[in-house]
């Protein structure tokens, strides 16, 4: 019985350790640009990937992400389609969940950038 409730503990603790951290954001925020880019991909998972062409940003000028949500998905098409910037806020994971998207980069909101 010792043995079996010592096994159980140490799954529970990997099972709490992989869902803490492949399930929760490891950081979030906003970037701003105008997207490129956006198509739905895969050949086992379809998933929603977009580019955006960022704004201010010296380092880097493309910026690769993921859609999971098909509603935030129209926004982003839409942005695309108007070429105007747009802010894209983003969670950002430790780890990349295949069926959510190629990036760890998931877009969780789409709004129109001010002028």
């Amino acid at each position: 019985m010792r043995k079996f409730l010592t096994v159980l503990c140490a799954v529970g603790a990997l099972a709490g350790f992989v869902y803490l951290y492949a399930f929760t954001d490891y950081s979030d925020g906003e970037r701003v640009g105008t997207i490129i880019k956006f198509s739905n991909k895969g050949t086992l998972f379809k998933t929603n990937e977009g580019v955006a062409q960022l704004i201010g940003n010296m380092n880097k000028n493309e910026w690769e992400f993921s859609v999971p949500s098909a509603q935030i998905a129209e926004h982003v098409k839409e942005a695309a389609r108007t070429a105007k910037p747009v802010v894209l806020q983003y969670a950002e994971r430790r780890m990349r969940l295949p069926w959510l998207g190629d990036t760890r980069y998931y877009i969780t909101g789409v709004k129109q950038a001010a002028q």
